[in-house]
């Protein structure tokens, strides 16, 4: 189930044009304040030298026992659902990945299906505010994919402007 997610966020960030190595590390390892492991799934590098942070380690057994024969009531288990999300952006926030990172003060809580966090907001509405607050940004493939292809974006502009100052500076010369 995590590889799932792993798997999405992969294939999201190469069909936005992305390098593994040169626009993004999968699997970091580092050490929190007091000492425990964290491992982000995936850190992109944003022009300016800054990273993104993005976690794709969400719980998925409530959301998968609504297709299967649970013996539960569906809204029992939409609202396990939610209560689990909820828990896993409280858990992303004390992390606080910003602090072993040159990082905007946020991480970005991938949901590999648009149906995970429908679902959650479902059973809690305010979910997505209630990230903002814990500065946790939920998002989907479609969300996602955005951000990456606006970052992607970034980096060809900055690119380009180091092309233009060589050019400058060539031409100066001669």
């Amino acid at each position: 189930r995590g590889a799932w997610g792993e798997m999405q966020l992969r294939g999201l960030v190469e069909a936005s044009g992305m390098l593994r190595h040169v626009h993004y590390v999968e699997q970091d390892h580092t050490r929190s304040d007091t000492g425990g492991a964290l491992r982000p799934d995936l850190i992109i590098d944003l022009a300016g030298g800054r990273k993104v942070i993005v976690d794709s380690k969400v719980p998925l057994d409530a959301f998968l026992r609504l297709a299967g024969d649970d013996t539960g009531s569906a809204d029992d288990v939409l609202a396990e659902h939610g209560r689990l999300v909820h828990q896993h952006i409280q858990s992303l926030s004390a992390k606080e990945y910003w602090r072993r990172y040159d990082s905007p003060e946020f991480v970005i809580m991938f949901l590999p299906s648009e149906g995970l966090l429908s679902a959650a907001l479902e059973a809690r509405p305010d979910l997505i505010q209630q990230g903002l607050d814990k500065k946790v940004f939920l998002a989907t493939p479609t969300t996602l994919l955005a951000m990456l292809h606006t970052i992607t974006h970034s980096w060809r502009q900055v690119e380009a402007a180091e092309q233009a100052r060589e050019i400058q500076a060539v031409g100066a010369e001669l």
